[in-house]
């Protein structure tokens, strides 16, 4: 029974990335929070002020998909940044009950509500599901787990995923360029030594290619060659101060796949730069949560199924392949379609698994994504 919860909230906590200016400056009431379980049976999460990235958002969605598919839980996630009230509990209470979250006949109802604005998560639990996520274990979550993430606002101390790093100069033109959307500009960015760092993916505008053209100021992508790119990874996880966890796609997915598809580094080049960053790390308070897929093909079929519009049209299905084939290590390497993707995420994997046991053995937990529980994290 105690499956697949563990990994949710591993997703909440690493894939918030704050606010857009969508929420009611008031909050919301609780008739006003959209409810997306009524549009579409296989959406858990109700995200409308952009809290969460897409990617969290689909992990979620699928998580829950299989948690109501084995009858182990029915659940329900909103992520907003202000709600009208000062009592969270009796707020996410109607606002659950409301909703009909859980089964009448198992009382299995699984609320969460994320309140970026008081730094605060609840858990809403059935008596269903008091063997599968008590209450005490809920509150050990969300002050060991979840927290300490708010503490850095709208950006992360160690990823810079969806942000843009730019010098001053770069960023006097940024603002230059754009100027009916300084004032967003300005409240996106947040300053590091001599670099600023823009949350981007949260500035709403209508303004065209905005979002593209600030692609090209993100470290990954190889818009950085190797050693300005070693170089800021090292410097931000020498700052880091070392309290929370670091999640998978912080410390590995994201920067190997810059450094296999774009800097082209080879396994023990890659190896290299992390025996390097776990010096850096050496006396820091630290635990790296892994989520270990066995079945890569029998997953990605699965996300193919979930990320596809109305009309069955797949849509992050060709993005993802041809992010693959275009890059260079792609186009070398001759990896194209399934087959190519399928090949490289197992290389990504196999090297991922080597630094986890000779590097980051002492520091981490490795869970099967199919297979965990909360008394494992």
């Amino acid at each position: 029974m105690k499956r697949l919860t563990t990994i949710l909230i591993g997703v909440l906590a690493c894939w918030m990335i704050g606010s857009a200016e969508g929420a009611p400056r008031r909050g919301y009431r609780v008739d006003e929070i959209p409810n997306v379980q009524r549009a579409d049976r296989t959406k858990f999460v109700s995200n409308p002020d952009g809290i969460l990235t897409p990617q969290a958002v689909a992990r979620i969605d699928s998580i829950c998909y299989q948690l109501r598919h084995r009858n182990i839980a029915q659940v329900a996630v909103v992520a907003v940044d202000r709600i009208a009230s000062d009592d969270m509990f009796d707020f996410g209470y109607k606002l659950f009950s409301s909703w009909g979250v859980g089964r009448k006949e198992g009382d299995n109802g699984l609320g969460i509500l994320l309140v970026k604005e008081r730094r605060e998560i609840r858990f809403m639990t059935g008596y269903g599901l008091e063997g599968v996520l008590p209450d005490a274990i809920c509150k050990r979550i969300q002050t060991k787990y979840m927290l300490p993430y708010f503490r850095e606002g709208d950006y992360s101390p160690v990823e810079l995923a969806w942000c843009a790093y730019v010098t001053s100069g770069q960023y006097d033109n940024i603002l230059a360029r754009y100027p009916v959307i300084e004032a967003q500009l300005r409240e996106k960015t947040i300053t590091e030594g001599s670099h600023k760092i823009i949350c981007d993916t949260q500035i709403l505008t209508d303004l065209p290619n905005f979002h593209k053209a600030m692609e090209a100021y993100e470290i990954y992508n190889g818009n950085l060659e190797k050693a300005s790119f070693e170089s800021v990874i090292y410097e931000r996880y020498e700052k880091w101060n070392g309290i929370g966890q670091i999640f998978e796609c912080s410390i590995f997915q994201n920067i190997i796949e810059n450094q296999i598809l774009y800097l082209m580094m080879t396994d023990e080049e890659i190896f290299d730069f992390y025996k390097n960053l776990n010096n850096i790390l050496a006396g820091k308070s630290y635990h790296i949560i892994y989520l270990d897929v066995e079945d890569i093909a029998g997953t990605i079929d699965v996300i193919r199924k979930e990320r596809s519009d109305e009309n069955g049209k797949e849509m992050w299905f060709p993005l993802m392949m041809r992010y693959v084939e275009n890059a260079p290590y792609g186009k070398a390497h001759q990896l194209t379609g399934l087959e190519g993707l399928l090949a490289h995420l197992a290389h990504r994997r196999t090297l991922e698994r080597r630094l986890f046991k000779e590097l980051f053995k002492e520091n981490s937990t490795v869970l099967k994504s199919k297979d965990c529980s909360v008394e494992e994290i």
